[in-house]
């Protein structure tokens, strides 16, 4: 659902030049253990098509280093909020994004940025509405989107907010204009005006692209648009569930998700992911509860296009086999304990 399409006028690689690449990664990667990092050359002609997409290497590194920083903690640090009301908080926004028409982007933006917020600014839940809705009216205004959408259109989502607070026992000012703009320029200054996060969503565009491009001949666009769309699921999920840190920053939810759909799209073997230390029947177990499945995907391609494949990913995500086995395991837990939660409550319910 996000896969960027290649511009008009794109440099398409001639027949034979593309054969001998191919070819070329498929020999590269038959000599080398899946597990072992690869020092994969990308052509010139593919290095343009991720310029000419914004999706350079150096854009992804610069994006990285970004997320870093806002995720460093600071000196005068907040509080994480509360599991029901973050709930609450990331349940509004998400309503209200859909009122704006922005795009499925935008939310994930939204999370990470209440995420960053929560623990750098002493905040309280009384002005968590106002909190809320600035934060997304701020995306509107970066990406210019909503140049011209007035402040009064946002006010009501604010005061609707407060009175669902209200209603379940905290006390709620009254939301004004003043007040929403006056708390909007805190948030500013709380994130130190970066306000444009990659988020979970894009950070798996990003690398569903990049992995396109890289892949010549398109062949494997059907079942990475189905990964694509399988890890975005996955992610919205697990935001609603954890809070994004450094110690589970989007970019590596999104590096698991997407290592984790391409299992499930019968791109790579789920032993290849699998860390040293862990025995693939651990592995399997934790990959069928995080998947909610009864089986494990076969792989649909020869080894030495595993291979190749593995190298891929790698140069489109700007990572090493190794942080790729990391950050799988970790989501697979995450995603595990949180379909476990939700089986629970449904019984409990039911009962």
């Amino acid at each position: 659902p996000f896969l960027l399409k290649l511009p008009p006028g794109s440099p398409r690689l001639a027949g034979t030049e593309r054969r001998l690449a191919t070819a070329m990664l498929l020999e590269q990667g038959g000599r080398q253990l899946p597990r072992q990092p690869m020092a994969l050359v990308v052509p010139e002609a593919i290095r343009d098509l991720w310029d000419r997409c914004g999706l350079s290497s150096e854009y992804v590194d610069k994006c990285k280093a970004q997320e870093q920083r806002a995720l460093t903690p600071v000196a005068v640090a907040g509080h994480s909020l509360p599991v029901a009301v973050r709930d609450f908080a990331l349940r509004s926004m998400m309503a209200i994004t859909s009122a704006k028409r922005m795009s499925p982007h935008s939310w994930f933006q939204a999370a990470s940025l209440l995420d960053t917020y929560s623990q750098r600014a002493a905040g309280n839940i009384e002005m968590l509405p106002a909190t809320c809705v600035c934060l997304v009216r701020l995306l509107g205004k970066v990406d210019c989107s909503m140049i011209n959408d007035e402040g009064s259109t946002w006010l009501p989502l604010a005061q609707q907010m407060a009175q669902r607070l209200a209603v379940i026992g905290f006390q709620v000012p009254d939301i004004t204009e003043d007040i929403l703009s006056r708390h909007e320029l805190m948030i500013c200054q709380a994130l130190d005006w970066q306000l444009n996060p990659v988020s979970v969503s894009q950070w798996i565009s990003m690398f569903s692209t990049r992995f396109n491009l890289l892949s010549y001949s398109n062949s494997y666009q059907d079942r990475l648009a189905l990964a694509e769309h399988q890890a975005l699921f996955f992610a919205r999920v697990f935001v609603m569930r954890e809070e994004l840190s450094m110690h589970s920053s989007p970019f590596d939810l999104a590096l698991g998700l997407f290592c984790l759909s391409l299992v499930r799209a019968q791109l790579i073997p789920l032993d290849n992911l699998c860390l040293p230390e862990v025995t693939l029947s651990e592995m399997q177990a934790v990959y069928m509860q995080s998947q909610a499945c009864e089986t494990i995907p076969l792989c649909v391609l020869r080894d030495e296009q595993v291979f190749a494949v593995l190298d891929m990913v790698q140069v489109a995500a700007c990572s090493r086999i190794d942080m790729m086995q990391q950050t799988t395991q970790s989501v697979m837990q995450s995603l595990a304990a949180a379909l476990g939660d939700i089986h629970q409550m449904q019984h409990s319910l039911g009962a």
